[in-house]
């Protein structure tokens, strides 16, 4: 017979909260393990609602450039795009990881290269020619002022992917009042946000990811914590395998006083007075649990 009841009303909220500030929709975390987080998996994993952290074993600059990659994956709005000039020929646009192009000309925007506009070979017979030949030239069409898509004092991604859609665009310049080039929206960004919800998210509407490092206060890893700070990194793992003792404690108390703006998760804690010591030493979450290997 009828069952009384609506699957869309009794569905479960499994999201949570992994720090004070880093909330996900699937409780699942993945081992920070070599063998079972690469940059591919860190995506999906990021992308389905959980949270990536890449293991410990990288150099400083391997564990910094694998934030940045993974973050660079999907921008929201996007800082610094690349950029080309007038000048420049249209086959160098062509061979440019990138379908749309700002074209700045003494740090103004004259136009947007669109390469998908048309398709490669359309401009197979005129590659050597001046990128203004080919580039979108009304500006009012391709760029808006950051104040028109700003809310509460903020550029809001959403905005500007509402006049893409309304101007049929792939992209879209966001200016200051003097046309100077601050950030670039594409619709590529806004199809992974629909195609994925839940995605573990930055504040810049980037894809979330975390890094684990090790319990010591040494210079390499003092560097590894500078560099992925500088890559934007959302969340670092203190990885030991016992939690609880002094190298940790130090080490937390280095992290809030240089690196405030990072969430750090602590462990691996078997023990209350463990979880105690990381809430006194100002960690924003923790490990529990310990494995059976010996070490542990």
């Amino acid at each position: 017979g009828e069952r009384g009841y609506s699957r869309s009303e009794k569905l479960v909220d499994l999201s949570t909260y992994i720090t004070r500030d880093i909330k996900i929709h699937l409780p699942l975390i993945p081992s920070p393990m070599p063998d079972v987080i690469n940059a591919h998996i860190a995506k999906v994993v990021a992308r389905k609602g959980s949270f990536p952290i890449f293991p410990p074993i990288y150099s400083p600059e391997e564990g910094a450039e694998l934030i940045s990659n993974h973050k660079d994956a999907e921008k929201g709005l996007i800082e610094n795009p690349f950029i080309l000039s007038p000048s420049g020929l249209i086959k160098t646009a062509l061979e440019a990881p990138y379908s749309n192009i700002p074209i700045i000309d003494d740090g103004v925007l004259v136009g947007m290269f669109l390469s998908k506009k048309y398709g490669e070979l359309f401009y197979r017979e005129t590659s050597d020619q001046p990128i203004r030949n080919a580039m979108e030239k009304d500006i009012a069409r391709v760029s808006v002022n950051i104040r028109e898509i700003s809310e509460n004092g903020e550029p809001n991604f959403r905005k500007a992917e509402q006049l893409m859609r309304s101007r049929m665009l792939p992209a879209l310049a966001v200016l200051d009042n003097k046309q100077k080039l601050l950030m670039l929206a594409t619709m590529k960004d806004a199809v992974f946000k629909e195609y994925y919800p839940n995605a573990t998210r930055d504040k810049k509407n980037r894809l979330s990811a975390g890094l684990a490092i090790l319990d010591n206060l040494h210079d390499e890893n003092k560097e590894r914590i500078r560099l992925a700070a500088e890559a934007e990194v959302d969340l670092l793992l203190i990885y030991p395998a016992h939690g609880w003792n002094e190298d940790v404690a130090r080490l937390e108390m280095y992290l809030k006083r240089n690196y405030p703006q990072i969430s750090i998760l602590a462990g691996n804690d078997s023990v209350g007075q463990a979880v105690a010591m990381h809430y006194q030493m100002g960690a924003d979450g923790v490990n529990v649990g310990q494995g059976p290997g010996s070490i542990c």
